[in-house]
């Protein structure tokens, strides 16, 4: 069974396939992924990653804690930052490295938003705009041609799909003060 992301909206639970939506949009990235750190913690690796988002319009970057190597793939978990974060927070501000290793987890965690795009109004506020963590693409005229940020949910899931890690055998979506 793919795993499901509940959200709240007023009273009702809504689920949501994030594995069966992100194949079906098939957002594929045209750039280079670059390691730009790797460091050795609990018996794994954390490693942050920096490329280019072609949903976005902008350099991005994301955190990867990757477990000692087994032999078999890692159940991989994707942990969306809410609120005023980053791609630091889970991985690094939260120490969540021993308890991923202890887990053989692979953690994947992506920014919360674009930053640095010159958008009128982008940085005014805490709730809004860089670091928000609404992980949906915007339809109004300023925001929309950079906060695309569901597509780069799924431009990030084919980069640890492919060119980050080894395929792997599960996937687990986690979301953290999600507007």
């Amino acid at each position: 069974l793919a795993p499901t992301v509940m959200s709240l909206c007023g009273r009702k639970a809504v689920g949501v396939c994030m594995n069966q939506v992100l194949c079906r949009l098939s957002v594929r990235c045209s750039s280079t992924v670059t390691l730009s750190s790797r460091n050795k913690t609990f018996g794994g690796y954390t490693e942050r990653y920096r490329h280019y988002s072609d949903s976005l319009k902008c350099e991005m970057g994301f955190a990867v804690f990757k477990p000692t190597e087994t032999g078999s793939p890692p159940p991989v978990v994707y942990w969306l930052s809410g609120l005023t974060c980053d791609d630091t927070n889970f991985i690094f501000k939260a120490g969540a490295q021993q308890h991923l290793q202890d887990a053989g987890l692979m953690a994947v965690c992506p920014d919360t938003s674009p930053r640095g795009c010159d958008i009128e109004g982008e940085d005014d506020a805490y709730d809004f705009g860089s670091g928000a963590g609404f992980y949906l693409n915007a339809t109004t005229p300023l925001y929309k041609e950079n906060y695309q940020m569901f597509s780069y949910i799924s431009e990030v899931h084919s980069f640890e799909a492919s060119s980050v890690s080894q395929l792997f055998c599960s996937v687990y979506w986690f979301v953290h003060g999600i507007q």
